[in-house]
């Protein structure tokens, strides 16, 4: 077969999956033609061919959960001009496969990247400036997130949690809106204390925090495990922190008519206030009694 026919039969294989959703393409297939077509054309052909939406086989594949075919076309390319594919559509397939839970898609795309391409690729916005841990922690996989953040250092770490999108919320807001537990404790373990505290205490464009959501969409298991590490000052610090309309986390429960979680909360206020001004009236009960004693 000439490279001509080749081309040719790749671009049919692929416009069909683009645009039809239950077309699954042969991997053998596709593994077959490939070397028949030259390198150029490989990168003219997955980047130029797209469904109505704009997206590329590769950001379909992702989507998916076509790890395989993902790969296979990855890796047909020198290794410049992989994450120039993945960046052709402003969505990437990293978001795609971040947004589904895909974890294997998600190591699959990394894995085909230099250490370089993947900072590069993990810090990358979308149309919502947002980058792909953002959409994992809104779906709630604790281990796609954790793939995402598993090969950077502490600090790279630290500043990918710590990112915000368009609306000012890190990963950490996105978990705790939509109550995912699991992805709040992953997030938070991957931090060190002093970390932990800076991303609790972050407020996006409407003030609020982390808790302020989790208060607000009822998530109370949510809401113990961004508390339950804190000392009781810090915790009466984060429950005394206000929005932009005035309203800490047990009044926004209480507005929202979310009345177990404005239980909790102001439980936490009682409990930690107690033993704060416990310690603090002990204190001066120990210090009185000795001066006393001398």
């Amino acid at each position: 077969m000439s490279s001509t026919n080749a081309a040719s039969e790749l671009r049919d294989i692929l416009t069909k999956y683009c645009n039809h959703y239950r077309n699954i393409p042969e991997i053998e297939s596709v593994r077959s033609l490939l070397p028949k077509v030259s390198e150029d054309l490989r990168y003219e052909l997955f980047s130029s061919i797209t469904d109505s939406d704009g997206d590329t086989a590769l950001t379909r594949a992702a989507y998916r959960g076509h790890t395989e075919l993902c790969v296979t076309l990855l890796s047909s390319l020198p290794p410049a001009d992989r994450l120039e594919l993945i960046l052709v559509n402003k969505r990437t397939g990293l978001h795609r496969a971040s947004s589904r839970g895909y974890r294997g898609t998600v190591s699959g795309i990394l894995n085909c990247l230099t250490a370089d391409q993947q900072l590069q690729l993990l810090f990358t916005r979308d149309i919502f400036n947002g980058t792909s841990l953002h959409v994992a922690a809104e779906e709630g996989d604790a281990e796609t997130v954790k793939t995402l953040l598993d090969n950077l250092t502490p600090e790279q770490q630290f500043q990918l949690i710590f990112t915000q999108d368009i609306e000012g919320n890190t990963a950490l807001h996105h978990a705790a809106q939509f109550g995912r537990r699991e992805t709040v404790k992953t997030l938070l373990d991957n931090i060190t204390p002093e970390q932990q505290l800076q991303l609790l205490f972050t407020q996006n464009k409407n003030s609020d925090t982390a808790l302020h959501y989790a208060a607000r969409w009822r998530h109370t298991e949510a809401v113990n495990t961004l508390l339950d590490n804190l000392t009781p000052e810090q915790q009466l610090k984060l429950l005394s922190v206000q929005n932009n309309t005035g309203k800490t986390a047990s009044q926004l429960a209480g507005a929202s008519k979310q009345k177990v979680t404005e239980k909790m909360l102001k439980k936490y206020e009682r409990d930690a206030d107690l033993e704060v001004n416990y310690g603090k009236w002990a204190y001066y009960h120990v210090m009185t009694e000795n001066r006393g004693s001398n």
